[in-house]
């Protein structure tokens, strides 16, 4: 089951990157376009997200483009691949600015890549809007005004966790079991000094950091299981193969029977549909973060045009979720920000212009209501903590979980005074980029 269910991701990744190009050649060949450079993984393991992404900010586009464009000419995206690679990373945004794109969407790229990509930003004044879990290494040790994040918040996600798991459900110890990058691990810095708050005996007993094709998630299981004591939860971070390797792992060993696996997963069709669609998925077992509840109510119209986004594209049954809310959200915000030059009379073909008009954009939906915070760029939304359920056959048994525990707007984010706190403690000055809106 294991190699069958490996090769669907492989397979899916292969097909997202075929997709992709489906939708790049379906986008309108207008000679006075808007160009905007979409950075993604097309020829690694984090491709396996594209299926999802790719049509959620293709269906962005072309809902702008038949409505007539902005500024009467039609949005055209030009794909790089940045291969997981830092340095081809600010290589690939080098290239979009001289082919002439306004800003770039970095969509689900590797964390590492972030620290980077920031710099370049703040030097060639060239905004970017991005899904990578934020981290300090951006926010705080290499912040930019250039670089805006819509999506999760690792510090925050933390923070969700430690009332939750620790606070609330009596976990002590925990195990660190993801990538080896800056996104992720602060993720695991910030459970242990959130943790703390609800229990001073808070503590990480174990760290395996892996690479986004590991695959010795067995030995990592057993050893957890084998130790002593065993830690009370397991903290997982990367989606994708990780997220299918370390899940099929604690079942075979029957892991889940003394330990849940907590992370930014929990719901996200993403990563579930395999396992869910192969019967390994552990519902009740995967908790932690959620923002976009794909099977409520609130979220049809969306899902209703995601699914004819998907027959346009034959893209096939796929089911939103956090990370496609997230890349539509990336769009959604360049395309608000194109308007409001326009608008202005303003030149958004300036990079500091359309920063500025970025930073401006506030909106609300079914997600609460958005806007980026002055001093760390984040994209502020609705979150919750969930608990993993059985969605039911007609869903085919995609995990769905209750949404009692809601936090709304910013308050489940680090707050200025915590962010520079902990600036101050690692040494790092000049983080907070409020002084580019005054």
């Amino acid at each position: 089951m294991k190699k069958r269910l490996m090769s669907t991701v492989m397979a899916m990744t292969m097909a997202a990157t075929s997709l992709l190009g489906d939708i790049s050649t379906m986008a309108a060949e207008e000679t006075d376009t808007i160009k905007v450079g979409y950075m993604c993984e097309q020829t690694t393991a984090l491709g396996f997200s594209n299926a999802w992404t790719d049509v959620a900010t293709a269906m962005w586009r072309d809902e702008i483009n038949e409505a007539g464009g902005i500024d009467g000419k039609q949005i055209e995206f030009i794909y790089y691949d940045a291969q997981n690679d830092p340095t081809l990373a600010t290589q690939r945004l080098s290239e979009m600015k001289a082919d002439g794109c306004v800003a770039a969407l970095e969509i689900a790229c590797a964390g590492k890549m972030a620290p980077a990509i920031a710099e370049w930003c703040a030097e060639n004044e060239f905004p970017v809007i991005h899904t990578c879990n934020t981290a300090t290494a951006f926010t705080i040790e290499t912040s930019s005004p250039y670089m805006f994040s819509c999506t999760v918040n690792a510090w925050g996600m933390a923070k969700i966790l430690a009332e939750n798991a620790i606070g609330k459900e009596g976990n002590v110890t925990f195990a660190y079991v993801g990538v080896d990058e800056a996104c992720c691990l602060d993720a695991e810095l910030f459970l242990e000094r959130e943790g703390k708050k609800y229990n001073e005996d808070c503590e990480e007993v174990a760290s395996y950091r892996v690479s986004w094709d590991d695959s010795q998630f067995s030995t990592i299981v057993s050893t957890l299981l084998s130790s002593d004591p065993q830690p009370d939860m397991i903290l997982q971070q990367g989606g994708g193969s990780n997220f299918i390797n370390i899940v099929q792992q604690a079942n075979l060993y029957d892991a889940f029977s003394v330990m849940d696996i907590y992370n930014d997963l929990a719901v996200d069709t993403v990563s579930c549909s395999d396992l869910a669609q192969a019967g390994e998925y552990p519902y009740g077992h995967i908790k932690g973060f959620s923002s976009f509840p794909w099977w409520d109510e609130s979220t049809r119209e969306f899902r209703d045009r995601f699914s004819a986004a998907c027959e346009k594209y034959d893209a096939g049954d796929l089911v939103p979720g956090d990370l496609t809310y997230y890349a539509y959200s990336c769009a959604y915000v360049l395309g608000e920000a194109l308007k409001a030059c326009v608008e202005d009379g303003a030149d958004y073909t300036d990079g500091n212009v359309l920063t500025q008009h970025i930073h401006d954009v506030r909106w609300s939906d079914m997600c609460g209501d958005h806007y980026f915070r002055d001093f760390d760029n984040q994209m502020v939304f609705d979150a919750y903590y969930v608990v993993s359920e059985d969605g039911g056959e007609k869903l085919d048994h995609l995990a769905i979980a209750s949404l009692d525990t809601k936090y709304v707007g910013d308050t489940w984010l680090p707050t200025y005074e915590e962010m520079d706190e902990y600036a101050q403690e690692i040494g790092a000055e000049g983080w907070d980029v409020s002084y580019f809106w005054d």
